[in-house]
């Protein structure tokens, strides 16, 4: 919860610094090639299976780190493109409480208990558009289109329920599809001509991402 209040913070700070300086003049050199690493919060399948909590008892929701890794090489003064790749991934282990059922030879209810674990990879080719390239704050937008590979791993744990019973029957499936993203960010430029950070927000694989940035 702290790091999302933080980069929920920093983002609405630096909206009104960039629109300060974003006239000033600067002799910040635009480099050729860009790095970013970063890590981000608030994912989407985190919020779809945080809505079945309601059906369950001991709902354990566990969000993997979201992570970035983007490089970019500048066509021109404004525009760059290159190559974006992101993880991201839910574990759940829950127990169904409405679907136990009795065990004669225990003698006691036995729960339906739920493990379902999704990881999600991108790939995406992207172009960004710089809005101003040359000052200490680059504010950006930027678009990617690729592919999505996905993984889906659900089991249940009472011998007398199957995946058949509870909707679940798919004990490991790999999907792949067209994926996207669109998001706005910012480079910061204060550390040095060759790092400095950056910040996004958008749609992505994770709604706010954050994390340092290489030049050269």
């Amino acid at each position: 919860m702290k790091r999302i209040v933080s980069i929920a913070a920093f983002i609405l700070l630096f909206n009104g610094s960039v629109s300060a300086q974003i006239n000033q003049s600067s002799d910040v050199e635009i480099p050729q090639w860009q790095i970013n690493a970063g890590l981000g919060t608030m994912n989407s399948m985190y919020w779809i299976l945080n809505l079945s909590k309601q059906y369950y008892s001991n709902y354990d929701l566990d969000k993997k780190n979201n992570v970035f890794l983007k490089v970019e090489k500048r066509l021109g003064r404004r525009s760059g493109l290159g190559l974006n790749y992101a993880q991201a991934g839910v574990d759940v282990n829950a127990v169904l409480t409405i679907d136990s059922v009795f065990n004669n030879d225990l003698q006691r209810y036995v729960p339906t208990e739920v493990a379902f674990k999704y990881r999600t990879q991108s790939v995406n080719l992207r172009y960004n558009f710089h809005f101003s390239p040359s000052s200490k704050w680059d504010p950006y937008m930027g678009i990617g289109l690729g592919l999505r590979f996905n993984s889906v791993d659900a089991s249940v744990s009472n011998p007398l329920k199957t995946l058949a019973d509870l909707n679940l029957d798919i004990p490991f499936i790999t999907f792949t599809t067209p994926g996207a993203d669109l998001t706005f960010g910012v480079n910061s430029n204060h550390f040095s001509d060759k790092f400095g950070f950056y910040a996004e927000f958008g749609m992505a694989k994770a709604l706010v991402q954050a994390g340092i940035q290489f030049r050269f």
